[in-house]
């Protein structure tokens, strides 16, 4: 079986220390102002240490749906998150934090 893959990668350097830039970014009120994409993000439970099962609501060729992600937190370094139980597609994504004295590499 042939798995397709789509996949995007950026690198961005902030002018603001990781700490902070980690806090913006992984706030999912904040999600939908840098990533299109992105309708909103309902929180439904926290599943212990850096983990949460949240509502993603996607904007797909100009309608909105509705998936299940589970993200993980690695404060101030990982950001990521994987859909579950996606039958014919399944995201994910992965957002890294690196300090570059008072700036901050996002890839």
């Amino acid at each position: 079986m042939n798995v397709w893959r789509y996949q995007t990668r950026e690198r961005l350097e902030i002018d603001a220390p990781v700490e902070h830039v980690y806090e913006v970014a992984s706030d999912p009120k904040v999600v939908p102002s840098y990533a299109p994409e992105v309708a909103r993000i309902d929180v439904l439970e926290r599943l212990g240490e850096g983990r949460v099962l949240v509502r993603s609501h996607l904007k797909i060729a100009r309608l909105t749906f509705a998936f299940l992600y589970r993200y993980h937190y690695r404060s101030p370094t990982h950001y990521s998150g994987v859909q579950e139980k996606g039958a014919l597609l399944r995201g994910y994504f992965t957002l890294t934090f690196s300090p570059r004295g008072d700036r901050t590499i996002v890839s």
